[in-house]
């Protein structure tokens, strides 16, 4: 018998762990690696649509403002609820300016009218 194992059974067990923890490793990997890959093909194909259609771009500027507005409002309540900090508030200028941005570069886009 081999120093330091005790029975071959152990060393079985332990060998079994082992090839179980690193199948279950690459397969997260590959997993998650997919999941990156669909969501940067999804991402590829939306901006190649907002590129050849306005409405489309506009849509989505509208939507990022939204989402922006939002956040900014659960922070704000957070705040006035005391379950946040202050110190939330700091980002809250940068968060207006993209907001700013977002809804002026939507409300520039042109739009041909519906057929």
């Amino acid at each position: 018998m081999p120093i330091g194992i005790r029975s071959p059974s152990l060393f079985l067990v332990a060998c079994m762990m082992m090839a179980r923890q690193i199948a279950t490793i690459i397969i997260g990997v590959l997993v998650v690696g997919l999941l990156f890959g669909y969501g940067v093909w999804r991402a590829a194909e939306s901006a190649d649509r907002a590129s050849n259609d306005s409405r489309y771009r506009r849509r989505m500027l509208i939507r990022a403002a939204m989402l922006y507005i939002v956040v900014g409002v659960f922070i704000i309540v957070g705040v006035a609820a005391r379950k946040e900090r202050v110190e939330a508030l700091y980002g809250l200028p940068a968060g207006v300016i993209i907001i700013w941005f977002l809804l002026r570069t939507a409300i520039k886009t042109k739009v041909p009218p519906k057929k």
